[in-house]
């Protein structure tokens, strides 16, 4: 028998720091499913976005690149055709890897 594949969620919401989730420590607001993704999960504790606006911090990750790199330097912006997208990562371990984005507004 072969390994197991993984399954891969990429979980995004916008300006929504990590102080506010219980699987960092804060312990007035509940987030017990998020708390269960990230105690089965990875959670990233040293993570970071390139720009502090909703669009090009979102176009980065479904790039891979700066935004700088793809003309990102305001929140209203249009993401071009660019090469080096997520598209370009279809298969992974002979799986096509699929992400969602939940109205990326481009």
């Amino acid at each position: 028998m072969g390994l197991k594949k993984p399954n891969i969620v990429v979980y995004l919401s916008d300006d929504h720091g990590s102080e506010y989730l219980g699987c960092y420590g804060n312990g007035h607001i509940q987030t017990p499913h998020l708390d269960s993704i990230a105690e089965d999960g990875i959670c990233f504790t040293h993570a970071f976005t390139p720009t502090p606006t909703c669009a090009p911090s979102r176009s980065t990750l479904y790039t891979g690149l700066y935004p700088a790199r793809y003309g990102a330097t305001a929140p209203e912006f249009s993401l071009p055709n660019v090469d080096g997208s997520i598209h370009s990562l279809s298969d992974y371990s002979g799986q096509k890897l699929v992400i969602v984005f939940y109205r990326m507004g481009m």
